[in-house]
C-alpha cells in the first residue's frame, strides 16, 4: 500500500498551496489537533476508546459518543492508534498539521469471543438422602431396592410400602395414596427438593420411572 507522506518543518509553519500564479507563496501557523469518532460496524459509537500518537506521548479517551481530541505537539504524517476492549486495535495514518484536515471516522473490528471447551461434572450425590435415613425415621428405598423391584411405573416404587395406598385407574398409571390412622389423603410430591402440584396419577407423566434413583415417604405429618 502506497501513500504520500507528510512533512512539516519544526516551526509549526506551512505553506499555502491554495494561490495564484504570480502571488506570493504565504507561510502561516497550523494546527497540529486531529479529532474524530470511534464507531463499531453498526454504526453505534464506542465510549472509553484508547486513541493514541505512540511516537507522541499523547492520548485522548472517547467520550460516550465516541469522539475523541488530540493536540498533538509535532506534525507531519504520523501513526493514530485505537484501542477498545472487545475490538481490534487499529492503526491509521494522519496528517498532523495539515490544513484542511477533516474529522476522522474510525471503525474497529469486534474480537469475536473464544471460549476454552467447559466440561461440568456433577456426580450423584445422596448425602442428605443417607443422613436422614440414619434418623430412623421415614421410609426410605434407595437405588438398590428400586432395581430388584424392577417398576414399570412410579407407583411400583413404593407399592408394599408401610401406609401407601395404590389405587389402579383406567390408565397406565395409578393413583397413590397416604393412610394414617383411619385417614387417607394424596401425598405432596417433591420431585428433587420441588413440590409439585398435580394429581399421583400423573406422575409417570412428570418423571420417568428410569430415572428415580432414590425415594423417601413420610406417613405420619410429625416425621416430616
Amino acid at each position: 500500500m502506497l501513500r504520500d507522506i507528510f512533512v512539516t518543518n519544526t516551526s509549526g509553519l506551512a505553506l499555502n498551496d491554495s494561490i495564484q500564479p504570480g502571488q506570493k507563496r504565504e507561510r502561516r501557523l497550523v494546527s497540529n489537533a486531529i479529532s474524530g469518532i470511534v464507531k463499531a460496524p453498526t454504526g453505534l459509537p464506542i465510549s472509553n476508546a484508547l486513541v493514541t500518537i505512540p511516537d507522541n506521548d499523547v492520548a485522548s479517551q472517547t467520550d460516550s459518543g465516541g469522539h475523541f481530541h488530540i493536540a498533538s505537539t509535532v506534525s507531519g504524517t504520523r501513526s493514530l492508534e485505537v484501542r477498545a476492549i472487545g475490538y481490534r486495535p487499529q492503526r491509521t495514518p494522519v496528517d498532523l498539521g495539515r490544513a484542511g484536515n477533516q474529522a476522522l471516522s474510525i471503525v474497529l473490528e469486534p474480537i469475536p469471543a473464544k471460549l476454552e471447551t467447559v466440561n461440568v461434572i456433577a456426580p450423584r450425590s445422596f448425602a442428605g438422602f443417607e443422613t436422614r435415613r440414619r434418623r430412623g425415621v421415614g421410609i426410605f428405598i434407595d437405588e438398590a431396592e428400586i432395581s430388584r423391584k424392577h417398576p414399570r411405573a412410579v407407583a411400583d416404587i413404593v407399592r408394599k410400602s408401610p401406609g401407601i395406598v395404590v389405587l389402579p385407574t383406567q390408565s397406565f398409571s395409578a393413583g397413590i395414596l397416604i393412610r394414617y390412622g383411619r385417614k387417607s389423603c394424596p401425598p405432596n410430591i417433591y420431585v428433587d427438593g420441588r413440590l409439585y402440584q398435580l394429581p399421583t396419577s400423573d406422575l409417570d407423566a412428570l418423571v420417568n420411572v428410569d430415572r428415580i434413583r432414590a425415594v423417601e415417604i413420610y406417613v405420619n405429618p410429625g416425621e416430616v
